[in-house]
């Protein structure tokens, strides 16, 4: 169990690292992805970034860690929500909701791993349909309520 402990504490300690690598500005990450996509979320608006910080977060969420998927979204969704003036806390919100909902893999969260340990209760096959319809309910739920929300109640 302690080896446990010691893997989970390194996991955290990279993606600590990653994360101050990707919004750091002499890496040019954040830049990059401004050059590539700032206009079109500029030109799309603040509903639009949250809603594709929400997809992303869900879908990279479910290959990759969670804490790794929020460390290189939220820095990107930060600096755009700056860069169009608009308050970044919607799409932070819906990147860090997105990135807590992973379970198709056992990598991509507790819940996850929990959910594929059991191969007694259900089988992959089952983890990966049902986990993908939830992943496609989680996006219109996000779209329909979770941005709306955070725009009102923000």
């Amino acid at each position: 169990q302690a080896a446990n402990v010691w893997n989970l504490i390194i996991m955290l300690a990279v993606a600590t690292m990653l994360g101050s690598a990707v919004s750091s500005t002499e890496v040019g990450f954040v830049s990059l992805f401004d050059t590539l996509l700032g206009n079109l979320f500029r030109s799309r608006g603040p509903y639009f970034l949250a809603i594709v910080g929400c997809i992303a977060a869900i879908l990279l969420t479910n290959v990759i860690n969670n804490g790794v998927t929020m460390t290189i979204l939220l820095p990107i969704v930060y600096a755009f929500a700056v860069s169009m003036n608009v308050s970044p806390i919607p799409a932070s919100v819906m990147v860090i909701w997105g990135s807590a909902n992973g379970f198709l893999l056992p990598s991509s969260s507790a819940a996850g791993a929990i959910l594929n340990a059991n191969v007694d209760w259900i089988n992959l096959k089952d983890i990966l349909r049902y986990g993908s319809i939830g992943c496609l309910a989680l996006i219109i739920a996000a779209a329909i309520f979770g941005i709306p929300m955070a725009g009102i109640i923000l």
